[in-house]
C-alpha cells in the first residue's frame, strides 16, 4: 500500500518515476502523500536539499535519473507507493545528531503509518462459499494501473483522493464485477467487501409486454457486455449468459427503455414490462438548395411548441443529392446538443431519404440517445453542408419524431425576433440570419464608402435560422451586413481583419 526507504545525503521526499519523465498513474495522490510527509518536517518543507525541491518533495527524474530503482519497481510491480526519504544533508551524520533527526521526522512517520490505512479497504470473496478470491482490480477513471489483492486472505487496500470511483474486479473463473458510485475520502477509511460470482452458464427466458399485458415483438433484450437478442411475435426471448450480476437493457422505439441490474445464479425466467410512450411528429417542408463545395452549408429550422421530455427520438430526412459522401448532416437541439446524422459516408450513392435511426444508421460523432432527457421545446436546427465540388442537391424537408411520457398540449410559438447573430456561428466567417417570417429576402454587405456586394438576391427563406458565408470579404475594414425582406430590415456592423 505505502512504504518508505530512508537515506542520508539530502533532505527531501523523492517520488516516482526515477527512470522516465512521464507522469505516473495517480500522480496527484502520490504528490499529496509526499507533501503530507514533508509538511510535518519543518526543516524538509521550509529548507529542502536540493533547494529547488517543491514543498520539500521532488519527482525522481527531475532530480537525477535512475534505472531499476526500488521505488519504481515497487509501484510498477506491486502497486505499492514507495517513497525515498532523504533525512539529512549529511550522508553519515554522527550519533549525536540522531535524536534531532528523529524529532524532525517523528510526526511525519506516524502520520505516514496512519495514512496507509486510509482510502478503501475490503475483502474479495466467493459469493457462494465465502472463501477468499485472488483477483486484480482497477479504479476508474484511471485505467492504466491494475492492482492485486492479497491472494491468501483476499483483502485489498488502496489510498485515493476524496471522490466517487468505480471499481472493476477480475478473477479467473468468475464474472467481472463492477461497483460504481463508491465514495472514498483521503483522510478516512471506506469499507468495501466484494462478492464474486463463479462463471456458471445460465439460460434466461421470458416475455416483454406493454403495460396492458400485450406482447411486444422485435424488442431488443441486451445483457451489457454479454449478448443481445430480439423478442418473437409473442414477445418471447431467450438469452444465455454466465451467472452473476447482469445489466439488462430492454428497448424498442415507441417505448420507454428499461434498465435493470439482476443477480442471476441459475436458469431463470425474467419478464419485462415496457411503458408505452406518446409519439409526436413535427414536420417542415422547407425546400433549400445546398451550396456546392461550401463547408458553411445551410441551416433549416423547425419549432417544437411543447415542453416534452425526450425519451426517444427519430429524424426523417429528405435530401436529393447526386453524391452523398460529399455531405454532412447535423441535428442540433434547442439546448445546443449536436449529433452528426450523416458524415461524408455512402460513396457515390444518391439521396438521403429515410428515418434515423430505424432505417438509416447514425454516423456520429454522437447518437440520437444524446438527446434523451432534454426538453424538446424550442427551435431545432438541421445543418447540411456539401464539402466537395461538382455534385449538388437540395434539402426537401425533414421531420422530428419525439417519443415522450408527456402529453402534448402545445404552446403558442413565440415570434422569431429577426436579426443577425455573429456570435453563435459554426465558423468565424459565417453569420446567422434570424428570419422572423417565411418570404423572399435580399442580403448584402456594405462598406463605409457605401459600396455593396450582394450575397442573396430575392432568396426564399423559411422562418428560423440561416447561414451567410462572409469568406469573400477579403479587404480589411468596417462593414455592415444588411438583410431586407417582408417589410423588414436588419443591419449588423462587423470588422474584417486579415
Amino acid at each position: 500500500v505505502l512504504s518508505v526507504t530512508y537515506h542520508g545525503g539530502a533532505r527531501v521526499v523523492n517520488y516516482q518515476w526515477d527512470y522516465t519523465d512521464d507522469i505516473p498513474p495517480y500522480y496527484e495522490l502520490i504528490r499529496r502523500i509526499s507533501i503530507g510527509y514533508a509538511i510535518r518536517n519543518d526543516s524538509m518543507f521550509l529548507d529542502p536539499d536540493p533547494s529547488y525541491a517543491d514543498s520539500g518533495t521532488i519527482r525522481g527524474y527531475e532530480w537525477y535519473q535512475v534505472l531499476g530503482s526500488l521505488q519504481d519497481w515497487a509501484y510498477h510491480q506491486t502497486g505499492c507507493i514507495d517513497l525515498t526519504i532523504e533525512l539529512n544533508s549529511t550522508k553519515w551524520p554522527s550519533s549525536s545528531e540522531l535524536p534531532e533527526i528523529w524529532r524532525q521526522n517523528r510526526d511525519a512517520m506516524l502520520w505516514f503509518i496512519e495514512q496507509s490505512g486510509h482510502g478503501v479497504w475490503g475483502h474479495v470473496t466467493d459469493a457462494n462459499t465465502g472463501n477468499p478470491v485472488p483477483c486484480t482490480y482497477y479504479v476508474l477513471p484511471e485505467t492504466t494501473k491494475v492492482f492485486k489483492n492479497d491472494s491468501i486472505v483476499g483483502d485489498f487496500h488502496r489510498p485515493l483522493l476524496t471522490g466517487d470511483y468505480t471499481f472493476v474486479f477480475m478473477a479467473d473463473g468468475y464474472n467481472t464485477r463492477t461497483i460504481s458510485g463508491v465514495h472514498v475520502r483521503y483522510d478516512s477509511t471506506t469499507y468495501l467487501d466484494v462478492q464474486m460470482y463463479p462463471l456458471v452458464a445460465v439460460n434466461i427466458s421470458g416475455t416483454v409486454t406493454d403495460s396492458a399485458g400485450l406482447p411486444i415483438d422485435s424488442a431488443r433484450v441486451e445483457i451489457i457486455g454479454v449478448a443481445a437478442t430480439y423478442t418473437d411475435q409473442n414477445g418471447g426471448y431467450n438469452i444465455g449468459a454466465n451467472a452473476g450480476e447482469l445489466y439488462f437493457v430492454v428497448s424498442k422505439t415507441g417505448y420507454a427503455t428499461l434498465y435493470d441490474t439482476i443477480v442471476v445464479q441459475r436458469d431463470t425466467t425474467i419478464d419485462f414490462v415496457l411503458r408505452t410512450l406518446n409519439q409526436y411528429d413535427f414536420p417542415t417542408t422547407d425546400t433549400v438548395d445546398i451550396p456546392d463545395n461550401d463547408p458553411n452549408g445551410i441551416y433549416d429550422s423547425l419549432f417544437v411548441d411543447g415542453h416534452l421530455n425526450i425519451e426517444d427520438i427519430e429524424v426523417y430526412v429528405n435530401i436529393t443529392h447526386t453524391y452523398i459522401s460529399d455531405l454532412i448532416v447535423r441535428l442540433i437541439s434547442p439546448s445546443g446538443t449536436g449529433v452528426y446524422l450523416h458524415n461524408e459516408t455512402g460513396g457515390s450513392n444518391e439521396n438521403i431519404i429515410g428515418w434515423y435511426d430505424s432505417e438509416l444508421p447514425v454516423d456520429g460523432p454522437g447518437t440520437l440517445a444524446d438527446f434523451q432527457g432534454e426538453d424538446a421545446y424550442g427551435w431545432w436546427r438541421l445543418f447540411v453542408s456539401d464539402n466537395a465540388s461538382w455534385d449538388t442537391g437540395t434539402l426537401n424537408g425533414w421531420t422530428l419524431r419525439i417519443y415522450t411520457p408527456d402529453n402534448y398540449t402545445g404552446f403558442s410559438k413565440p415570434d422569431m425576433i429577426g436579426g443577425i447573430d455573429l456570435d453563435r456561428a459554426v465558423s468565424p466567417n459565417v453569420a446567422l440570419l434570424l428570419v422572423p417570417e417565411k418570404g423572399h429576402y435580399n442580403v448584402k454587405v456594405v462598406d463605409v464608402a457605401g459600396r455593396s456586394m450582394r450575397i442573396l438576391n430575392n432568396a426564399l427563406l423559411s422562418t428560423g435560422e440561416h447561414t451567410v458565408n462572409l469568406d469573400n470579404i477579403r479587404v480589411p475594414g468596417v462593414y455592415y451586413l444588411v438583410v431586407e425582406g417582408c417589410g423588414r430590415m436588419f443591419k449588423k456592423r462587423f470588422v474584417v481583419v486579415r
